[in-house]
């Protein structure tokens, strides 16, 4: 095997490590196989001895992802798709966005937007960010410390009051969210005077920009689970700590450790509040829109 066949091997190892790809590797006719898999998607590489590079898969954002890698690569495949607008923006400077709390009856609505460069992107990785979802509080909340000191961002937080305000003129979730994320978007683009922001795709995200401000220049990417960008796992990460801070001082103020999510058990929760504090003051504390009682 050629030196350079063994060094592309063991980068594209680095690389499934890097990213948290499970890789299973194993030995076929004339060359090598790496079955890479994340989240239910997979993609098969076939490393030859000729110094071919075969990525096989179902279009996926992993399939992406690996090509990307091969695309710099000298023993790349033939022709590889071109990267996406995503894949691209993810090698320069930009700005990440994500929401916590609109699954969660109790607690606030936070929307927040991390800004970092290519370089503090590595660094970020190296601390261990990732999508907040692959976290718990207590790392989601040390790590929104971290960010908050040393990077630029803004949050926007709808306190369970503000929320049903917002709600009754919006008449809409997704629109609130839309108009939530762009307001975020607009003041980093201007606090950082860089356009480029990747968001995640939810149901009416396509109205975001018609909240920007015309005078602003954004260039939004959308993408399903843009959680695998360094800068919306950021966001991810601040949004969700702003949502477990404004839960624990709800339950401060109340006297009452209220639960996350929306299960039976927060059924049960909301029926005891309103028993004991009357239906009207749920207001304050919880999403009045969600059908609990």
């Amino acid at each position: 095997m050629s030196k350079r066949i063994q060094d592309n091997r063991q980068e594209f190892a680095r690389f499934c490590r890097d990213h948290d790809f499970t890789l299973n590797k194993r030995k076929i006719a004339h060359g090598w196989r790496c079955d890479v898999e994340q989240d239910g998607e997979r993609v098969n590489v076939n490393f030859y001895l000729t110094g071919k590079v075969l990525v096989q898969g179902k279009a996926s954002d992993l399939r992406q992802h690996v090509e990307q890698f091969f695309q710099t690569r000298p023993a790349a495949a033939a022709p590889l798709p071109a990267a996406s607008p995503l894949q691209r923006l993810q090698h320069t400077d930009h700005s990440g966005i994500d929401e916590s709390g609109k699954g969660d009856y109790f607690g606030p609505l936070a929307i927040s937007g991390v800004y970092l460069t290519a370089a503090q992107a590595k660094t970020v990785h190296r601390w261990g960010v990732k999508d907040s979802k692959r976290l718990n509080d207590k790392e989601i909340v040390k790590l929104a410390t971290r960010i908050e000191q040393a990077y630029q961002h803004r949050s926007l937080v709808f306190a369970p009051t503000l929320y049903n305000q917002r709600y009754r003129h919006f008449k809409n979730l997704n629109k609130m969210l839309a108009y939530a994320h762009a307001k975020v978007i607009t003041a980093l683009v201007e606090a950082t005077h860089c356009p480029y922001v990747i968001a995640d795709k939810f149901a009416a995200a396509h109205l975001i920009p018609s909240y920007f401000e015309a005078n602003v220049r954004i260039e939004l990417i959308q993408a399903t689970r843009a959680e695998r960008d360094p800068a919306v796992a950021c966001a991810s990460i601040l949004a969700r700590a702003n949502f477990l801070r404004g839960l624990a001082m709800l339950s401060q103020q109340h006297g009452i450790a209220f639960l996350k999510g929306a299960s039976g058990r927060v059924k049960q929760q909301a029926r005891t509040f309103v028993h004991q504090h009357g239906e009207t003051r749920l207001t304050e504390v919880a999403k009045t829109h969600f059908k609990m009682l």
